[in-house]
Parts: structure tokens; C-alpha cells; sequence
């Protein structure tokens, strides 16, 4: 069945994972402090925290200043931008998920050209993070589609299982490539 809709992640599919790139960059050890930041990204992801709120915390964590910690992050910042262009030529509805805050939003919304998505779900704005089925659900009424019309993409297969949990054709983002290819075989 050909789909009419897609909706993608932002960070790890149409940004890179900066702050876990910059946590990486500057020594951060995940064993030590994995559940703790998991736990400031979900809370800034619903909007409970301001960028800098969280962001401080995790420059402490690593002993680094919030400045410091703020420029690697944007030196490993990286968008998408051949993916971008290439579903803005696609004859579907296209959306955008992500466990995202407020300030987060603007900075993707100044890099990227999201003048040909449709809908953007976000979790601070919707109150459920992924792989909550709501957020799906949110996006899916947005879109007017059934689940098995629409194509998630994710990096993360947590979320890409609680997508296929719900009925809606889901991939595993690795790379535009791949992801072309999976996309191709579904229009």
C-alpha cells in the first residue's frame, strides 16, 4: 500500500545529535551520568525546563562552563539539508516529530527550510514525548492519515517500535540512502 504521509524526526535524522556529540567530545561519561541526563532532556523536552536550566547541569556534570559546553554543541551541529530538499519533492504530507523545547524549536526552525512540512508536533507543545502513542496519534489527526498510510522515521528504535505498536509503517534512520530506498519502495 502506497503511503500519503510521512513524519520524521528532527534530531539524529534532520540534526545531528549535538548535545550527545558535545557530551562525547568533551569526555562524558555515560555510565556515570546516563540516567541523570536522559532525565533533564525529558523534562526540557517537556517544556519543565529552560535550555539554559538543563544545559547548566550537564556543563557542571563535565566540568566544563555552560559556555564552553554551548560551543561545542554548535560546532557539532549539523542539518540535513540534502534530506530536506529531497522530500519537499515528494508527493506526500510531510510532518515533523520531536521530544523537543521551545528554544530547541527556534534554532531548527532558523536552520532548516520547513516552508514545505505540513504539521509539527512537538513535545513541549503537546505535553507527551515519544514513544508515548499519544504523540503519535496527535500527529496521525494532524495529518488526517491512518496509521498504515504514514511512514514514521526515526533514529532511535524505541520510538520507531512504539510507531510500529500503533500500525504505521516505521524505519530506523541510518542514512538518507537507506532511507530513499525504504521511501521508494513505499510510494
Amino acid at each position: 500500500m502506497a503511503i500519503k504521509a510521512i513524519i520524521l524526526d528532527v534530531y539524529g535524522v534532520l540534526i545531528t545529535n549535538a548535545a550527545d556529540i558535545a557530551f562525547d567530545q568533551l569526555g562524558g561519561d555515560h555510565s556515570k551520568y546516563g540516567e541523570e541526563i536522559k532525565n533533564l532532556y525529558r523534562a526540557y523536552d517537556l517544556g519543565y525546563l529552560t535550555f539554559e536550566e538543563e544545559h547548566s547541569q550537564i556543563a557542571q556534570m563535565l566540568g566544563v562552563s555552560y559556555q564552553e559546553w554551548v560551543e561545542v554543541m554548535q560546532s557539532a551541529t549539523h542539518y540535513n539539508k540534502p534530506l530536506i530538499d529531497y522530500l519537499n519533492d515528494l508527493p506526500l504530507k510531510r510532518a515533523i516529530m520531536s521530544n523537543i523545547g521551545q528554544e530547541s524549536l527556534a534554532d531548527m526552525k532558523q536552520g532548516l527550510d520547513l516552508s514545505k512540512i505540513d504539521e509539527m508536533i512537538i513535545s513541549s507543545e503537546v505535553g507527551f514525548v515519544k514513544p508515548d502513542p499519544r504523540i503519535y496519534q496527535v500527529a496521525l489527526e494532524r495529518l488526517g492519515v491512518e496509521p498504515v498510510d504514514c511512514l514514521f522515521v526515526d533514529d532511535s528504535q524505541i520510538n520507531v517500535d512504539g510507531a510500529l505498536q500503533l500500525g504505521l509503517q516505521a524505519v530506523l534512520y541510518t542514512n538518507n540512502s537507506e532511507l530513499r530506498k525504504s521511501i521508494q519502495n513505499l510510494l
